[in-house]
């Protein structure tokens, strides 16, 4: 049995945890502005760059599969430290990549390990904190990522000017390998009762927590939402760059608007949690996405010029709103299933990677055949499931409500 930690060693875990997930984060998004390069410097195509993108989304949300139930069995440490090495030697095999297929494999390995990092990192605040104040410390972790997010295509662009692309590959590596030294002597166990593992137990864990209505209908809310933000990330870099003629800086710094719009969501998040019930919350922000849903269609038909102030204003709008109508659904989806917590943190990362990658690759085909409008028909498609969805989970709300009275 481990030792519970104290306020002190639950400070410093949690700065440790948010490290890992704003490494683990810059790299999904730190080659972004280098997409063109990197394509020339490997004589690759325009989609094989776009599938470094699409591979990271789609293994940060499968591999927890096989991280999240172990991690219940066996413990956060012993799950959380072999992911780390995963992603140093990932990185360093990035870097020295002389070929896309080369590049594509390094990424697989890496993301076998960020997949569990983002995982697990949940799962160990869930093991620490109960209620409002876990609400916060999830808050507080999401948060991490768009600041990850934001900063990784500046630094990007920047190193690719002055050096090579392959650089920030080995300037995360080494971060990530400093970090790693420090979890190996600091980092302590959270899990109190680690059990042996057993197939039919992982099995039965998983079912049980896919047959939970509430947590999957909050869980599908947070994938269906942050799609549309990931079809756009996915496309993005090519069009404004080839389209619109930006410089790898400018599109850096675009990007860098969008996740500081969407930290801005998280913050308002955790000041209104101050005032208000979390599915309050998770009303307003869905308000303003459907507010984000009437500024698509409307680009779409005409009424609004398509251009490149255009869809950066109506993204940063998309990204404010989305903060906390995804820090809303991953608390309530958690708090609707205590039991088995690594293997729910598995389960919204597969949902989320899963539908984002559904999504990308829908958009990918239709981008290549039509144009980048179509990219935005597939994001408006993103947009009717989520008020769909959001409808029925405030009709279900209504009725228990009903029936208490």
């Amino acid at each position: 049995m481990s030792k519970i930690p104290t306020k002190k060693e639950r400070t410093f875990l949690i700065a440790l945890l948010i490290l890992s997930n704003v490494l683990a984060s810059m790299s999904m998004d730190i080659h972004l502005p280098l997409a063109p390069i990197i394509m020339e410097d490997l004589h690759t195509s325009e989609f094989m760059v776009q599938m470094l993108f699409i591979i990271s989304v789609v293994l940060t949300t499968t591999a927890p599969l096989f991280w999240g139930p172990l991690s219940d069995c066996y413990g956060r440490r012993s799950l959380f430290i072999p992911a780390c090495y995963f992603m140093v030697i990932g990185q360093f095999s990035c870097a020295i990549a002389p070929s896309i297929e080369w590049l594509l494999y390094a990424r697989v390995v890496q993301y076998l390990g960020v997949g569990a990092i983002l995982t697990v990192a949940m799962a160990v605040i869930c093991d620490l904190y109960q209620g409002i104040a876990r609400a916060k410390m999830l808050a507080l972790l999401e948060m991490s990522i768009p600041v990850a997010l934001a900063v990784a295509p500046i630094i990007g662009a920047y190193t690719a000017y002055y050096l090579s692309w392959r650089y920030n590959f080995l300037f995360l590596g080494i971060l990530q390998a400093i970090l790693l030294a420090i979890l190996l002597k600091k980092m302590p166990e959270t899990l109190i009762n680690p059990r042996s593992f057993q197939w039919g137990q992982s099995y039965q864990a998983v079912k049980g927590v896919i047959k939970n209505k509430t947590f999957m209908q909050y869980v599908m809310l947070f994938a269906i939402v942050n799609a549309s933000y990931m079809i756009y990330i996915t496309h993005s870099s090519f069009f404004f760059i080839k389209n619109f003629g930006f410089n790898p800086t400018e599109f850096a710094l675009s990007q860098s608007l969008l996740v500081c719009m969407y930290f801005s969501g998280m913050v308002i998040f955790r000041f209104l949690l101050k005032k208000f019930s979390i599915p309050f919350i998770l009303s307003i922000g869905m308000t303003g996405y459907c507010l984000y849903g009437t500024l698509v269609i409307a680009l779409l038909t005409g009424l609004i010029p398509f251009s490149a102030i255009t869809i950066i204003a109506i993204q940063l709008f998309c990204s404010c709103a989305s903060g906390p109508i995804i820090a809303s659904c991953n608390s309530l989806a958690l708090a609707s299933c205590n039991d088995n917590l690594g293997t729910s943190s598995a389960m919204i990362e597969f949902s989320i990677g899963s539908t984002a990658g559904i999504f990308m690759l829908l958009s990918g085909y239709l981008a290549t055949e039509s144009s980048f409008m179509a990219v935005y028909s597939v994001i408006a498609l993103t947009i009717v499931f989520s008020i769909g969805m959001w409808l029925s989970l405030s009709q279900q709300a209504s009725l228990e409500t009903e029936k208490k009275v």
